[in-house]
């Protein structure tokens, strides 16, 4: 917290009250917040970037998204199946257009993997194909003039 902010709130009797000023200060409401970060979730490419960033970022995404869509608590299945549907799309998410057959290989398992194992998929693929994309020395000499 900046020194202004933080004079502000110094004389504040709980940290419930700092939070509570602070949050009618600079909250958003929350339709704001989830379509702001829904909107960057929907448009989130991996594009040039490695998997490793990109899974980063994507999981910074569904976790605030998870902070903002709090599920009812309930007993009924209806709660397990927007669960599953959630990780169905986090799984669909992470395997872009470059990833086609290992997508294929793992969208086919029963039960489907969880997204870190996904993800480790993923990385186990990048690394092989970056071993592939090394230049090959066949031992010759080099001259050098």
């Amino acid at each position: 917290m900046g020194k202004k902010i933080s004079n502000s709130v110094l004389y504040a009797h709980s940290a419930k009250e700092i939070w509570t000023e602070l949050n009618e200060r600079f909250g958003q409401s929350n339709g704001t917040s989830l379509f702001q970060v829904q909107k960057e979730f929907w448009s989130l490419a991996q594009g040039s970037t490695n998997i490793t960033c990109y899974y980063a970022k994507a999981k910074r995404l569904w976790d605030e998204l998870g902070s903002l869509l709090v599920l009812p608590a309930c007993s009924c299945n209806v709660v397990d199946t927007i669960i599953k549907f959630q990780h169905d799309q986090k799984l669909n998410l992470i395997f872009n257009e470059s990833y086609t057959t290992i997508r294929g290989g793992t969208l086919t398992m029963k039960p489907l993997p969880s997204v870190a194992q996904a993800y480790s998929f993923l990385i186990r693929e990048e690394k092989q194909r970056e071993l592939h994309n090394v230049p090959y020395f066949n031992g010759g000499s080099i001259h050098l003039d």
